[in-house]
């Protein structure tokens, strides 16, 4: 299948932890014209402005490889994720564009030839806080952002290996995210927001909603993602693997049926109210 965009731009997936995010960039990459990797936190772990000072120093290729293979997602190094050594990265450097789109093309280039596809998609959830970065250097990518109930994702963060077990800290931190995130949404045009409890509850609809603003055609084979190409997620991340299996409509509002009576409960949703 081709892409029907008028480019191939990358799309990106940005939301909250914990959202669904893992869920539809499996849906995505199932796609046959798009494919997906690990998160590569390409603007959440380089600060600002020095992957532009890379790019305009007189050795570029090997600054620029420098500070990609400082990359790493669960103690596992991100270019070792997408198949590359650092000499092999510098290699797929050279023959890409001296800019950021062309860094981010080179990081997926392996993973696109491995998978005949002819767009990224581009997932980290915590980029949400970097939109206004990716729109300066990808002003025609849209951008999805998944939401879900916050009382759901306050609970569930808690699975994750680099935040407490505590509902009420991790719902100070959904709603920090969504303050600082929220303005970002509310002006640019080039964003649409779905929400996780839809996606589960009617795939079709929501897929088609989202291949049509990407500009792709839909494709049945996103709701079967369970058995095409699982790159999305790596072992390490244990708290992903419930989503390699097949979509679970049980896991909306799951805090009416598990957390409702929970001590913290009333302190989560007077944060998040």
């Amino acid at each position: 299948m081709k892409s029907m965009s008028s480019n191939n731009t990358p799309v990106f997936i940005v939301g909250w932890p914990r959202s669904g995010s893992t869920l539809l960039a499996k849906m995505l990459a199932a796609h046959p014209a798009l494919c997906c990797g690990p998160e590569t936190h390409f603007f959440s772990k380089i600060k600002s402005g020095a992957l532009e000072e890379s790019l305009a120093s007189r050795e570029w290729i090997d600054a620029t490889a420098g500070l990609i293979s400082r990359l790493e997602l669960t103690g596992q190094s991100v270019l070792g994720l997408y198949g590359y050594t650092n000499e092999s990265f510098r290699a797929e450097l050279a023959k890409n564009e001296r800019t950021v789109h062309g860094v981010l093309s080179a990081l997926y280039g392996n993973l696109l030839r491995r998978q005949s596809a002819e767009r990224v998609v581009e997932k980290t959830p915590n980029h949400i806080l970097c939109c206004d970065r990716i729109r300066q250097h990808f002003p025609d990518s849209p951008i999805i952002r998944i939401v879900r109930d916050p009382r759901d994702s306050s609970y569930s963060m808690g699975k994750l290996s680099w935040l407490p077990k505590d509902p009420v800290y991790c719902s100070l931190l959904w709603e920090r995210w969504y303050r600082q995130s929220k303005p970002f949404f509310a002006e640019d045009t080039k964003t649409i927001t779905i929400r996780y409890e839809d996606l589960v509850e009617n795939p079709e609809s929501v897929l088609k909603q989202v291949t049509s603003f990407i500009g792709e055609e839909y494709s049945n084979l996103m709701i079967d993602y369970h058995v095409s190409y699982d790159t999305v997620a790596t072992p390490e991340e244990t708290w992903k693997c419930d989503v390699s299996s097949r979509i679970d409509m049980s896991s909306a509002y799951r805090w009416k049926r598990e957390y409702a009576q929970d001590a913290d409960m009333e302190k989560v949703t007077r944060i998040l109210s």
